[in-house]
């Protein structure tokens, strides 16, 4: 998702120079939205979220809608629930 919002930002880069009309900006924008949304990350209820940062960790997030800065940050799923075990 970063690839393509990059080469996106660039097209609107070019589209800016080469032009001065509201294409460049408007493709500019489009690509920093995408970038924006591709970080949300939804955890399910019976999961429990790590984030790392660069290998580091940083904070644990309970269930419910997380922002992860992409490529920056990692978010790995816990699973919580309780299992059986014949004893």
């Amino acid at each position: 998702m970063l690839i393509v919002s990059v080469l996106i930002f660039i097209a609107g880069v070019i589209a800016l120079v080469v032009n001065t009309s509201f294409l460049g900006p408007g493709i500019m924008i489009f690509a920093f939205l995408l970038l924006l949304f591709s970080g949300f990350r939804t955890i399910r209820p019976i999961y429990k979220a790590v984030i790392e940062r660069f290998g580091k960790y940083i904070r644990t997030r309970e269930a419910g809608l997380a922002w992860v800065v992409p490529t920056i940050e990692k978010l790995y799923k816990v699973n919580i629930t309780e299992q059986l075990v014949d004893v």
